[in-house]
């Protein structure tokens, strides 16, 4: 978040800006919780209140990167994720 400072007085920061990328992808994540073990991709988009769009990007570079899994049947936590919470993944 940016303060824009102008002469004496701070400016508040802007709200309307969209979130920065760790913002969304943390929002992605957050989205799978332990109740739920797989999520369709609108279920992640609900949930994460973020565009389709933006939430199948972030999900294709989650799953490549092993944060996330995809099957035919939705998206689950994956092994790197899963190894943060239990200290064994790769």
């Amino acid at each position: 978040m940016t303060v824009v400072e102008s002469g004496d007085a701070v400016a508040t920061p802007r709200r309307d800006l969209p979130p920065s990328m760790i913002e969304r992808m943390t929002l992605v994540l957050s989205a799978f919780d332990s109740r739920t073990s797989r999520l369709t991709l609108e279920e992640v988009t609900y949930r994460a209140q973020l565009p389709r769009s933006t939430v199948h990007r972030i999900l294709l570079q989650l799953v490549r990167l092993n944060w996330v899994e995809h099957a035919s049947f939705g998206y689950c936590l994956g092994r790197r994720a899963l190894g943060l919470a239990g200290g064994d993944g790769g």
